[in-house]
Formats: C-alpha cells, structure tokens, sequence
C-alpha cells in the first residue's frame, strides 16, 4: 500500500468503493460499511480525496447526502495493490490454509454476536455472499481474478473484529476520555519499571511512528495522566510517566474491558486460545 500513499484504513474505504455498483456510495453508508463513526469517514476521504484516489460529488437525488466517487487514479491503486496482497496471501503466508480458515470460523462467531452478519433485505434466506461482507468482498476479489482464499477471509475478518473490539472497549474508555491508542500507551507506561519509559522506546512498544507517540503523550499530558520528565542519565532523552490519576484510569478501564471480555465474549476459552495460538505463529513469522 505504501508506494500509492495508503493506509490499511484508507485500503478499505477505498476497495468498498471500488466494488460498489456504480463506483460510488454515500459517506453515511461508507461509514456504515467500515464500522467507523462519520467523522472518521470524512477525514478518510478527505486524505483519498487529497490523492486524488475518490472525489466527492452531489447524490443525484438527494441533496442531503454527498457520494464518494472512486476515480481512475484510485481504481489502478486498487488494482496495483490487491494484486500484490493477493500474491503475499494477504500478510498471513505463514499459516497453512486450514490455519486461516480455521481463524476465519472462529472469528465469525464474534462477528455473528456483533451483528457483522447482514439479513437478506427481503426476508429470505440469504446467500453465504449477501449475509457475509467478507465472504461478499471474497467474491469481489474472485472477479477481479485476485483469488485469495481462506487467507483473505482471514485477514479481512481481523480487520472487521479488531474494529468490533474498538467498539466493545469505547465503552469503558470513553467516560475516562481515553481512545483505543492512548489507553494502550498508558498500559505500556503503567506495567513498565519505575512507571516510566523513555519516548522512542514507547514508540517500538506501541509499532508506531515517533510523532505518532508525541501527539499521544501531549494528549495524555493534558489529561493528567502521564507527565514528561527528565531521564536521569541522558540528557537528550525524555521519559514519560504515569501519573497517579493515570494509574487510576488504567485499572478502570482495563477492569470495565476485562468484564466484557474484551469484546471477544462470544469465544470460549478454548476458542479464544486457538485465536491467539494461531495468530502468534502470524506473529513469530513477523
């Protein structure tokens, strides 16, 4: 994705655009179809806009509602891009085939609970494509001649339940103030020595980009719950800290997620371990 200027997120909004029937969808749908809240639509598609990947243009119909309209730059970023994915079996070559599909079962039963799973809009029984948006994005793929198998069922169900758990874990992190990243931070800096860590080690604990860890850590300075101080043996490099009332959010919030099971409660254990052993061999082979 990196050579077209792509994110993961800006893929998917861009492939569902891509296969939509007439190249184009409502921003409210779009949203709909990513899990995501409308206002992480519209930066979305202002970035591919910027790319000049998908333009807005009025819905011929209603004029409350504005299409996103995928361009012929973005359709060959599409194509050029799930062509490699496809060949490198979607970032899961180190799993067997059984593997991947064995993780893509699992996980539907977390995207059955979580209403992933669409009814036919008549009331009939529906096809395993219409009721399935992974299996109907599967379908796609098979058209265009990007067959991917059991891997790409499994890798786009990661996609669609790590959102799921997002969901799931707002719940206990919005009242504190806190998004899926910054609480993640403040876990690192609550279980590591001394409390305290310095900025570019958080930074390969978290896998994201230094600036990335800035902005968060300027966030969670504001809030009172990590503060920067001064590394007591190297003058070049500073050290975030989690405050008491940091302290006291993490144990809220992980309490409130771990009585929801993380959003992963339509798992049984035994379930849950077999997730969790199969993507470590992903993770080991990374």
């Amino acid at each position: 994705m990196r050579p077209v200027h792509l994110t993961s997120a800006k893929h998917e909004a861009l492939a569902i655009v891509y296969f939509s029937r007439h190249g184009e969808l409502p921003l409210g749908r779009l949203g709909e179809r990513l899990l995501v809240h409308p206002t992480s639509v519209t930066s979305t598609v202002d970035a591919l806009e910027r790319l000049g990947l998908l333009r807005r243009t009025r819905h011929p119909t209603d004029r409350r509602a504005t299409l996103a309209r995928i361009t012929p730059k973005g359709r060959r970023a599409i194509q050029q891009t799930c062509t490699r994915l496809g060949a490198q079996h979607s970032g899961l070559d180190a799993l067997g085939a059984d593997e991947a599909q064995q993780l893509f079962d699992v996980l539907a039963r977390v995207r059955a609970a979580a209403g992933d799973l669409k009814p036919a809009d008549d009331g009939a029984e529906p096809s395993a494509e219409a009721a399935d948006p992974v299996l109907e994005a599967e379908a796609h793929w098979a058209r265009e001649g990007w067959v991917d198998g059991p891997w790409f069922r499994a890798a786009f169900s990661i996609y669609r339940v790590a959102d799921l758990v997002r969901q799931s874990n707002d719940l206990a992190l919005r009242p504190l103030q806190l998004t899926h990243v910054r609480h993640e931070a403040l876990a690192v800096l609550f279980f590591a020595d001394d409390g305290a860590m310095p900025m570019g080690r958080l930074s390969q604990h978290l896998m994201v980009h230094p600036t990335s860890v800035t902005s968060t850590v300027d966030t969670l300075q504001r809030l009172g719950y990590v503060r920067r101080t001064p590394h007591p043996s190297d003058r070049r490099t500073t050290l975030a800290r989690i405050t008491p009332k940091g302290s006291r959010a993490v144990a809220a919030s992980a309490a409130a997620m771990a009585q929801a099971r993380c959003g992963l409660g339509a798992l049984s254990t035994s379930q849950a371990r077999a997730v969790f052993n199969v993507l470590a061999t992903v993770r080991l082979a990374a």
